[in-house]
């Protein structure tokens, strides 16, 4: 025969039985939810890091680019710069070479003027020599 004391628990025990497995299901439940969430929570955390990833690719691409289109203007502006100061140079040195040309052409008239006066002088003067000597 059983104790009284298990008769009395008998009634009691099933519900209490039944309500400690029900909290203990709630609990992993809950606990299942939570690790779902965590889990999530992470996933999301991982789709966020990896969603600013690639913004900063797309950012440091952008730079780059932006960079390289910089420098390919700074180029060009070189570029023409260098273009002016080659022209400028390259006439400079045809007003030089004008310059030395109109010199030499003034030298080489100056010497015929010169020359020319100086033979006329010679043959004025020795023609007075001649017909002075010539009187004589």
């Amino acid at each position: 025969m059983p104790s009284p004391l298990m008769t009395l628990a008998a009634p009691v025990a099933v519900p209490l039985a039944s309500l400690a497995v029900k909290t203990i299901e709630v609990v992993i439940e809950r606990q299942q939810i939570l690790n779902a969430t965590k889990i999530n929570e992470q996933i999301q955390r991982q789709y966020f890091l990896r969603f600013l990833g690639f913004i900063a690719v797309i950012a440091l691409a952008y730079l780059f680019w932006s960079h390289s289109a910089a420098l390919k203007e700074q180029r060009i502006q070189n570029e023409m710069v260098h273009q002016r100061m080659e022209a400028e140079r390259e006439r400079k040195a045809q007003m030089e070479i004008s310059r030395q040309k109109h010199m030499y052409d003034a030298l080489i008239y100056c010497v015929t003027v010169f020359g020319a006066a100086g033979v006329a002088v010679a043959v004025v003067g020795a023609t007075i020599v001649f017909w002075l000597f010539r009187k004589q």
